[in-house]
């Protein structure tokens, strides 16, 4: 009996791991900054996909703006209301941090700006 509960124990924990592994697709400081060409599908897709979406889209909590396609995401980084909440909230009508998770590091931050910059290239 000892040994199938540490088995079931070991499968437990290898499953969640390899899960863990699998569903996590951060970057490190390293190679977001060695981006220089960001496109929508390869970079801000994935930002915006893990740090917004659960809030800003029809399925979320529909908060405005909502931020699931490359048309919506543009939208917000244009009329400026994304990147002065996720940048400076402090100095937006919005005095909250967002994500509500925590504030994202200035690296990613840094590159939705790139991005913007390099005008909202989509592929």
């Amino acid at each position: 009996m000892k040994k199938t509960i540490q088995l079931i124990l070991f499968i437990a924990v290898v499953t969640i791991s390899i899960s863990a592994l699998n569903s996590c697709d951060s970057s490190t400081y390293e190679e977001i900054s060695k981006i220089t060409n960001p496109t929508y599908e390869a970079n801000m897709k994935s930002i915006f996909t893990s740090n917004c979406t659960s809030c800003h889209s029809e399925n979320g909590t529909q908060q405005s703006p909502y931020l699931t396609t490359y048309a919506e995401v543009k939208d917000g980084i244009e009329n400026g209301v994304v990147l002065c909440i996720i940048d400076n909230p402090e100095d937006c009508f919005y005095s909250d941090i967002m994500p509500p998770a925590g504030r994202m590091p200035q690296t990613t931050i840094d590159l939705i700006k790139l991005w913007q910059t390099n005008g909202y290239v989509e592929q």
